[in-house]
């Protein structure tokens, strides 16, 4: 038979092939390529939890592979990232790290089952952290979430896709089995449902909708426009990533617009240790950061300074109100050589940069730094003080000399949003778009509603405040007995900690403080030097306020911590009152493994000891439920939730006022 005839047979029994398996007459007919050539940046989040059948697990490999086939991978072409979730979610490769095809494909192959629940909210968060921290900017950035279940807490689902939404990520979900939850998937992926969410009966038949999948997939790249082209100089000089010297055309940075208001003041490192040539990278980082916010006097503002042995204001927050001349402005800014007197600029900044910041709106620092300051003892004592002043402080270091724990001090928290690190100033401008996107979600702060919603009123509103501790209206029926409790891990951080009691004494300085009125203490914990204090230690508010700030009570077990609140606070020997309403408030930044225990112990203050207990989780990691079976209700009334610590100064009003009805 010849070589020519045999070819002739294989193409015919291919063809009959596809009659029988019945595959989707587009395909044939060539409506999509059979490789999307588009450049895009594409992550499989893929279900790893105890609920899949080893086999099923494989068949997700399978379908990955699958839709990979459907893609001209390369550095500048699609780059594929692949992680799973369960418990906690796990990174197998990163975009960009594998640029072929095969490699891809066999690296997929490898990838194995890690077992536990459902943490969906967990492995969105992760993603959007993590899997696209190196996205380029300028291409589609994909998500493909596969899921057979529904998560651990849909509503904190619903809020990370809404986070991953807003950082311009598309996302399609893909539900297998009968116990997906539909809204789920549909809070989850893009808009319109009908074609980002996808369901089927089993993993076997994932193959079914890997063509529709891929097309509309492809179709999303293909009608991305592109970004406009901005040709960004490098004034001086310089061996640049590549070799190529002189000035560059750098690849295009999308400007994406950040258009919540802030006010924001650079402070840009002018020390001797830095090249002529880097510091003007530094600059050139500085105007690339401007185009991707809203410039005008209502809305963003920027500042800028450098620092050396002191500090030099360049102009101020109130000098520009138009990008173009802010960009002008940085061009002529020179190097004022000296020592890092890190401590000095961060002073400076909020001392006289900040002066003139507008009541309610966003203050935003960020330093930029090659080694570490001169004086590091002032420097943190300089930035606690801005952080106190509501000041939301980045902190990017430059080279090998940085002080990695220094620049975690300096910066707000949590520190994986506002630390950055990159090896030298050519490579300042990789982390644009990511110091751009967590600048603009600063102006965001996510206030994990619960019902009613917490409001956040920014303090130019003005508010009268709720009935209650302080209020004169309120006098008669303002007598209870409060305890406050902090439990958990991330707690622990000095900063996490000075958040937390200032929080509690923004709130105990609205009560009337007194033997016939208000009564407040703190929980101990059962370690030597950590006694808390009963109700009936300090009835002056001075007194009580150092009290407060003095404990360094820390209690990583919830269970024992009500425990502790029964039996050595809300008793006789604590100074408790028979005849009040207690009240106990716990800030809980962690979950204990034996939820039934604490729901017991929980149960028992709140029928034999006769407690009101409110509860306030911090994290993501919180759900609702969790917090449900510490609270006296599960309505907005006694449960709270925020994203991190310095989001407890936005529920304060809302908390103040539910207090205040529940004490009457």
């Amino acid at each position: 038979m010849t070589s020519l005839l045999k070819l002739m047979l294989v193409i015919g029994a291919v063809s009959v092939l596809e009659q029988v398996e019945g595959i989707p007459a587009q395909d044939r007919r060539g409506d999509i390529p059979h490789e999307c050539g588009t450049a895009s940046d594409i992550v499989f989040v893929l279900d790893s939890s105890s609920s899949i059948w080893g086999p099923d697990f494989k068949e997700q490999l399978k379908f990955v592979q699958n839709i990979v086939d459907k893609f001209t991978i390369g550095h500048k072409l699609t780059r594929v990232g692949v992680m799973t979730f369960s418990d906690k979610p796990h990174k197998y490769f990163g975009l960009g790290e594998i640029n072929s095809k095969v490699k891809v494909n066999v690296a997929v192959a490898d990838i194995q089952q890690s077992i536990g629940g459902t943490y969906t909210a967990d492995a969105i968060k992760y993603m959007r952290e993590n899997m696209f921290s190196d996205a380029r900017s300028s291409v589609p950035q994909i998500a493909i979430i596969i899921t057979d279940g529904q998560s651990i807490d849909s509503e904190l689902t619903a809020i990370e896709a809404e986070n991953a939404k807003k950082d311009g990520i598309t996302m399609f979900a893909i539900g297998v089995g009968r116990n997906t939850d539909r809204n789920e998937l549909e809070a989850i992926a893009a808009k319109p449902s009908r074609e980002f969410v996808f369901n089927v009966k089993s993993y076997s038949r994932l193959e079914r909708i890997a063509t529709s999948l891929s097309k509309k997939t492809c179709e999303i790249v293909m009608e991305t426009p592109p970004p406009p082209t901005t040709s960004v100089p490098i004034p001086d000089t310089t061996t640049v990533a590549g070799g190529s010297a002189g000035n560059r055309d750098y690849d295009t940075f999308e400007a994406k617009a950040c258009l919540d208001a802030s006010d924001i003041v650079f402070m840009l490192d002018s020390s001797s240790s830095i090249w002529g040539p880097d510091f003007r990278k530094q600059l050139t980082f500085v105007q690339e950061m401007i185009d991707t916010l809203d410039i005008g006097k209502d809305a963003t503002r920027v500042g800028v300074m450098t620092f050396s042995t002191d500090p030099y204001e360049y102009f101020g927050l109130e000098k520009y109100h138009n990008a173009d001349d802010i960009k002008d402005a940085i061009s002529s800014i020179q190097q004022k050589s000296g020592g890092t007197n890190t401590g000095k600029a961060i002073s400076h900044m909020r001392e006289n940069m900040f002066n003139h910041a507008r009541p309610g709106i966003t203050k935003i620092g960020v330093i930029i730094t090659d080694g570490q300051s001169r004086n590091p003892e002032w420097t943190l004592r300089q930035s606690a003080k801005a952080k106190h002043e509501n000041i939301h402080i980045f902190a990017i270091g430059v080279g090998h000399s940085i002080d990695r724990k220094e620049l975690e001090e300096i910066a707000s928290e949590p520190k994986e949003q506002f630390v950055f690190a990159v090896d030298n100033y050519s490579k300042l401008r990789k982390i644009t778009a990511m110091l751009s996107r967590k600048a603009c979600q600063v102006n965001r702060p996510v206030v994990l509603e619960t019902k009613p919603p917490v409001v956040y009123i920014p303090p130019t509103t003005t508010t009268q405040k709720p009935q209650g501790f302080g209020d004169e209206e309120c006098l008669p029926v303002q007598s209870a007995d409060i305890a406050f409790a902090l439990t958990g891990n991330e707690i622990n951080s000095l900063q996490n900690r000075a958040y937390s009691l200032a929080f509690i004494k923004s709130i105990v300085q609205e009560m009337n403080i007194g033997p016939q009125y208000v009564q407040v203490g703190i929980v101990p914990q059962d370690c030597m030097g950590m006694e808390g204090f009963g109700m009936n230690r300090f009835y002056d508010q001075n007194s009580l306020f150092n009290a407060i700030d003095s404990n360094n009570v820390i209690e990583s077990n919830p269970t024992r911590t009500i425990t502790y609140m029964r039996h050595r606070v809300f008793n006789h020997h604590g100074g408790a009152r028979q005849n009040v309403k207690r009240i106990g408030v716990l800030i809980v930044d962690n979950m204990t493994n034996d939820v039934e225990r604490l729901r017991q112990e929980a149960r028992n203050a709140k029928t034999l000891d006769k407690m009101e207990l409110f509860v306030i989780g911090v994290g993501r990691n919180i759900n609702t439920n969790y917090l449900s079976a510490i609270a006296s209700s599960s309505s907005g009334r006694h449960i709270y939730r925020v994203s991190d610590y310095s989001a407890l100064d936005m529920i304060r009003e809302n908390f103040l006022n539910n207090l205040c009805i529940i004490s009457n």
